[in-house]
Order: structure tokens, then C-alpha cells, then sequence
């Protein structure tokens, strides 16, 4: 009986040690999704993969909607192409980051990509997303977050104390964008592109349109526009990205303005910038061409968020 409440008490002292390291330590540099999960509920988001996670700077855009007097309060709850395709999974995290109070103003930027609505994480029914975040979170306004890190972060003493080593390390800042800074020489960054574009290619060999996450995307559209002006939004890639895209799936376009059409949205494509806007890796735009981005789609909005008033 000694031993049993001996186990219980080094057990609860165990837990309180690992809780206050996530309260003190875990934060904007523990990796790309936790510090999403700190932040209270939101009024207003930007949705998609990586691409808008690093490429849509809500910061930026809100400042420049504040100019046109829009108070947009944009907060970026993007993650990955693995973990927030389109599907049940993703917009059921989404919903529950959504601040639903009517009586407040809400925006939304949904960011499409060809990768977000293929078979390329989907097969037999099976979302493979939900076994991760942020499917996998019940709370995703909660700080310290200690369900993302006993579920999501492994080695987590390293993981956490990483907020010591963040010189050069990805940081998801307080919009809930993700800043990767650029220490990649050109050369450095053009093989890296290389390396993404086969990656592509041999995904683009196997994978084609799903219907069911197009399904789910139409239901990201329908949730989201019953509370606030929706836009559907393309991010600019690297040239060989996009000409990637458009020979894989050449209908895309096609769709994304169909289905926009059938919600009474704008479709904002905005993949002929690929030519004056730079990338890390060819996927996603670095962080000077994502401000420049982000101030553009924010005056390109304010035509339709100007609807709402």
C-alpha cells in the first residue's frame, strides 16, 4: 500500500514538473502548431495549408483593412497539407476555434490548393488527419495547452525548452501565422525547390480531385459564410509549381470558381504572381513576399468585406 501511494505521489509530482515546464517554457518556437492552440477563440480566420499558414499574415492585412475602416480581427489557423485538408476532421477544429457570437463581426479567408482537396491523405473513407492535430484536440483555446503536448509533442521536455533555441527557428506568432525566416542561400533555396518540386511530381503520379473533400470544402464554405463575407483565395507559388498544378489538374481553376459561384463568393486566384513573388522551397512564399502578398489581398478584400456594413 506504501509503495502504490508512493508511485501516486511521484506520478503527481512528475505531472506538476512537466506542467510547469509546458506554463513556463512551451510557446511560439515548440513547433509549427502549438502556440495556435493558446490563443482564445477567434471571430475571424484564415484557413488552409501550409501555404496560407506562412504565406497570409493576418498582422499585415488587418492593419491594412483598419485603413478602409475595417476592423477584420483575422487570426490564421492554417497547419499543413497532412493536417488540414479539407474533411470533417479540419473544419470540426475549425468550428471549434470559431468565436460563433453573432454579434460580433466575422471575415473569413479560405485558401484552396489542389493538394488540399486530392486522395493525397485520403483513402477508403479514412481521414488520415485525425489521428493529429489539430483533429486530435478537444481544446484548442487553452494556455498553457498541456493536451497538444502530451498528444502532439514528442521528446517534450526538448520540445519544449526549444524556447531557448529559437535563432532561425520557425515562430508562430501572435496572428497565428507561421514565420520562417530566411537564412537559405538562392542556391541553397533553388535546390531545395528541386528537391520540393520531385517530391510533387511523384505525388502527382498517384493522387487526383477527391469528391469527398470537395464535399467538405463546400461545408467549410457553408459553415463559415453563415457567419460573416467569405472569400475563396489561390496563393501564388513557385513558376514550376504552379505549371506542376495546372498539368495534374487542369480543372481546378474551373472548380474553385464553380463552387464559389454556387456559395455567391469571390474566387481570388492569384497564382500569376508566381512570377514577382519569391518562395523558401517552391511551395511556400518567404516572409518578405508574404507581407507584400498579405497587404495585397487585403486591399483586394475590401470590396467584399465592405459588404457586410
Amino acid at each position: 500500500m506504501a509503495r502504490f501511494i508512493l508511485r501516486i505521489g511521484l506520478y503527481a509530482v512528475a505531472t506538476g514538473i512537466m506542467f510547469l515546464m509546458i506554463a513556463l517554457f512551451a510557446g511560439p518556437f515548440t513547433d509549427p502548431f502549438y502556440q495556435r492552440f493558446t490563443t482564445p477563440r477567434q471571430r475571424s480566420l484564415v484557413v488552409g495549408t501550409s501555404r496560407a499558414a506562412q504565406g497570409v499574415i493576418p498582422q499585415v492585412m488587418n492593419e491594412e483593412l483598419l485603413n478602409h475602416d475595417i476592423d477584420a480581427g483575422l487570426y490564421n489557423y492554417s497547419f499543413t497539407i497532412k493536417s488540414s485538408p479539407y474533411g470533417r476532421p479540419y473544419l470540426e477544429s475549425v468550428m471549434r476555434k470559431l468565436d460563433v457570437d453573432k454579434s460580433r463581426d466575422h471575415y473569413f479567408v479560405v485558401t484552396v490548393d489542389p493538394w488540399s482537396i486530392s486522395t493525397l491523405f485520403y483513402s477508403n473513407n479514412t481521414f488520415e488527419e485525425e489521428s493529429f492535430a489539430p483533429s486530435n484536440m478537444t481544446r484548442v483555446d487553452m494556455n498553457p495547452n498541456t493536451e497538444y503536448v502530451y498528444k502532439n509533442v514528442d521528446n517534450r521536455p526538448l520540445m519544449i525548452l526549444r524556447s531557448f533555441r529559437h535563432v532561425n527557428h520557425p515562430e508562430v506568432m501572435g496572428d497565428g501565422s507561421l514565420k520562417v525566416s530566411a537564412t537559405k542561400s538562392r542556391e541553397d533555396a533553388e535546390e531545395t525547390t528541386i528537391d520540393r518540386l520531385k517530391e510533387y511530381k511523384r505525388f502527382s503520379a498517384r493522387h487526383t480531385i477527391s469528391a469527398t473533400r470537395m464535399s467538405w470544402l463546400n461545408q467549410m464554405l457553408d459553415s463559415l459564410s453563415a457567419y460573416g463575407p467569405c472569400v475563396v483565395v489561390r496563393i501564388p507559388v513557385h513558376p514550376d509549381m504552379r505549371k506542376l498544378e495546372d498539368a495534374t489538374f487542369p480543372e481546378f481553376d474551373s472548380l474553385m470558381t464553380s463552387i464559389s459561384t454556387d456559395h455567391d463568393l469571390p474566387y481570388l486566384n492569384y497564382k500569376h504572381l508566381a512570377d514577382s513573388l519569391n518562395t523558401t522551397d517552391g511551395n511556400h512564399l518567404d516572409r518578405v513576399s508574404a507581407i507584400s502578398f498579405s497587404k495585397k489581398l487585403a486591399r483586394d478584400l475590401t470590396p467584399y468585406f465592405k459588404l457586410k456594413d
